[in-house]
Order: structure tokens, then C-alpha cells, then sequence
């Protein structure tokens, strides 16, 4: 006969935790295997060998997640002890405790997700380790930073969860990435067998996106831009410039551009990979785009990047980030002087230089509406399989009209 109980093993010191500890007791011999939880004595139930759960206690929350993962270690625990017993069944009390020991802690939902994070730094996913550590801190502020095992993280919590953000003026867009990125993270727990697959908690959500409001401007809006008068205003006119560059080079993202090496630059043709794709793309060189490098050529001599977004050798990605919102808010003051009936932002290039290719009869093959897509995947998708010259001609056409 082979038993598995969890109990707690006192500490002699008054008014102090004592640990759990699980007990294995295997042909008549007994053996604690204890554990990093700590519980007050009035916090066990001897009878039962639980923890119990209190009402309007400040530790209730913490006792429920130390109950949840102790039920978890202790299932995974049993299925062991089952199959040892079934292949050997001589076993030792011995061996199927260091057996027992194998069993890797419960992480939470809000560990794992930290655990994931990290994973995604290491392996060099900057912006994916970004997106999650922003779903966690949503997550987190919903939760009021109270952790829970993902065994709790059923249909309810995440109806909570949409509606807390719908309270907080969330919008669908947004709720859905951060639901997305969710259930990604719920999945990853399913393979590491932290969590059950079925019955899925998002099972009922809807993740799907909403078109955004339109954030393309005609050509004539583009013309007043590049025309505003930044004299004597160096921040102004260098929004100014990376907005018009970004321009010039179909809408280029913004992170692209900081990154762009004065080596992309070969034989009159700027190549480069999208930091979010990995999609190369080709672009010909001309006179609009010159002007501008040339304009910061001393501010970027000491560095090996075409653009002065990145300066110096450490902190790249916060001086690139740091830089975006430098410029996305002096752009703002440009749209107001320029009279755009929308606010400008670094996106409002790709988004309207997409929509003037394609107010010039483009075929759709050459440059689909870039913003209308419902991802941005299904653009590059369509300019991967072009004649990179097509498009330059496109490219060329418009920058004339201007």
C-alpha cells in the first residue's frame, strides 16, 4: 500500500510559519519530502490535511495559490508513484522519494509568464519579451498583483479580466492583444503540462481585431508637411525629416529606420530586414532621401548608422525608443501647424503613402492598401513576390508628384 499526504511539519518558535511538507508512507515506511510553502497552525486542518481557506483575510489569496500548487505538485506526484509502482514493483520507499523530488515546482501564472519573458530576452525577441511584460502588467493590475495557478484561471477570470478592461477604456483592438498574448501564454503552459487543455478558459472570447479608424492623409497633407517651417526648432525639423524619410522609403517603420546601417547602402539600392518579419526589402536610392542623410551626416559620423537615432554604443533600444517618442510628439505639433484633420504619427507614413499608391490606380499586386490588411503579414506577403523595380517606379511617381 502506497500513500501520498501533505502535512505540516511545526515550528518550535511561537507565532511562526511551519512548512509543508508531502508524506510518502511505501511498504510501511514513512518519509517527508518538504517544501519552500509556509502556513500559520491555524492555517491547517489537521483532520483533513488541507489548507484552509479563510474569508476576508489579507493572506487568503496567498493561501489559496499555495493550496492550488501543492494540489498540483501532489497530482503529478501520484501519477508517478503509480507508474514506478506499476514497472517496479519493488521499489523502495527510497527511490520513489528521489523520484518524488524530481517533481519541478508549480509556477503560476504570473511566474511562468515571467519565465517566458526572460526566455524571449535571451533569445534576442526584444519586442515579443516587450509585448508579454505588458500583458503581465495588465494582467497584474487586474489582479491587484495577487499570482494564481492556472488550474484558477478559468471562463470566469477572463470575463473579469475583459471586463476590467472595457471599465478602464480598453479598446477592442487592444483587449484583444493582450487576450491573445493570454491564451499564447496559456498554451505554452498546456505543453509544459501546467495546465489542462480542455475545457480552454478563452474557449467563449473573441480575439478576433476591429478595422482601426483610417490614419492615411492625401498627398496634398504630405506636401504641407514637408513644407513646415522648423527654422531655428533642431527637434522639430528632425521629426520633420524621419517622418518625410520614412515617407520616401514606402513607409518604412520607425524601428527600420533607426537601425538602418550605412552598409544597407550599395550600388544606389537600400536594403534592409524588417526587425518585426524578418522580410527583406529592397528600396532605390533618390535625391529626397540623400537630402536628408546628408542633413545629419555629422551627426552620424561617429556612428555606423544612417540615421541620427541611434548615437551612441550602449542602450541602442532605449535611445531608438526614447527618440520614437521624442518625435511622434513633435509630429503631433506639425500636424496641428500643417492642419492635418488627424494627429501625425511616424504610422501615418506607411499608412498614406499605401493609400496614395493605391488612389494612383496601383495594382494591388504592386502595393496592397498596407494599413487596410488585417495584418500587416498579408502586405509583405504581396510585396515579397514582386519585381522590386515595379515598386520603385511607384515610389518614384509619387515622390515626383511631390
Amino acid at each position: 500500500m502506497t500513500t501520498l499526504k501533505m502535512k505540516i511539519r511545526l515550528c518550535p518558535v511561537k507565532d511562526r510559519e511551519g512548512t509543508l511538507c508531502y508524506q510518502l508512507t511505501h511498504k510501511r515506511k514513512t518519509r517527508l519530502i518538504p517544501t519552500d510553502y509556509r502556513i500559520m497552525k491555524d492555517e491547517w486542518d489537521e483532520v483533513k490535511s488541507d489548507i484552509i481557506i479563510p474569508n476576508g483575510n489579507n493572506r487568503r489569496n496567498m493561501l489559496i495559490l499555495i493550496r492550488d500548487k501543492t494540489r498540483w505538485e501532489m497530482t503529478q506526484m501520484e501519477r508517478i508513484i503509480r507508474q514506478s509502482v506499476a514497472d517496479y514493483p519493488q521499489i523502495s520507499a527510497d527511490s520513489l522519494t528521489t523520484s518524488l523530488k524530481q517533481v519541478k515546482p508549480c509556477l503560476s501564472v504570473m511566474a511562468f509568464t515571467r519565465h517566458i519573458i526572460e526566455k524571449k530576452y535571451r533569445m534576442g525577441k526584444i519586442r515579443t519579451a516587450e509585448t508579454y511584460l505588458s500583458t503581465l502588467n495588465s494582467f497584474t493590475h487586474f489582479r491587484h498583483g495577487e499570482d494564481l495557478c492556472f488550474c484558477s484561471l478559468d471562463t470566469d477570470t477572463i470575463d473579469m479580466y475583459e471586463t476590467y478592461m472595457k471599465t478602464n477604456g480598453l479598446t477592442h483592438n487592444t483587449r484583444s492583444f493582450y487576450l491573445r498574448i493570454l491564451r499564447a501564454i496559456y498554451n505554452m503552459a498546456v505543453e509544459n503540462g501546467l495546465a489542462d487543455m480542455s475545457p480552454s478558459p478563452f474557449r467563449h472570447i473573441c480575439t478576433g481585431m476591429e478595422k482601426t479608424t483610417r490614419r492615411a492623409v492625401s498627398l496634398s497633407y504630405i506636401k504641407r508637411i514637408k513644407a513646415t517651417d522648423c527654422h531655428k526648432k533642431p527637434y522639430m525639423e528632425l521629426a520633420r525629416d524621419m517622418f518625410m524619410f520614412s515617407f520616401y522609403t514606402r513607409g518604412m517603420a520607425f524601428v527600420d529606420m533607426a537601425y538602418l546601417k550605412k552598409t544597407d547602402l550599395k550600388d544606389g539600392i537600400l536594403t534592409y530586414h524588417r526587425k518585426k518579419t524578418g522580410q527583406k526589402l529592397c528600396i532605390k536610392w533618390n535625391r529626397q532621401m540623400k537630402e536628408i542623410t546628408d542633413r545629419y551626416s555629422q551627426a552620424t559620423a561617429s556612428t555606423e548608422y544612417m540615421l541620427p537615432i541611434i548615437t551612441r554604443n550602449d542602450n541602442e533600444r532605449q535611445q531608438y525608443r526614447n527618440a520614437q517618442r521624442l518625435i511622434n510628439g513633435k509630429l503631433k505639433t506639425i500636424g496641428k501647424m500643417a492642419g492635418l484633420p488627424i494627429p501625425l504619427t511616424l504610422y501615418v507614413s506607411r499608412h498614406s503613402w499605401a493609400s496614395i499608391a493605391k488612389a494612383m490606380n496601383t495594382p494591388v499586386g504592386i502595393i496592397s492598401e498596407a494599413l487596410g490588411h488585417s495584418s500587416e503579414k498579408t502586405t509583405l506577403t504581396y510585396l515579397s513576390t514582386l519585381d522590386t523595380s515595379a515598386v520603385d517606379m511607384v515610389n518614384q511617381k509619387i515622390l515626383e508628384k511631390l
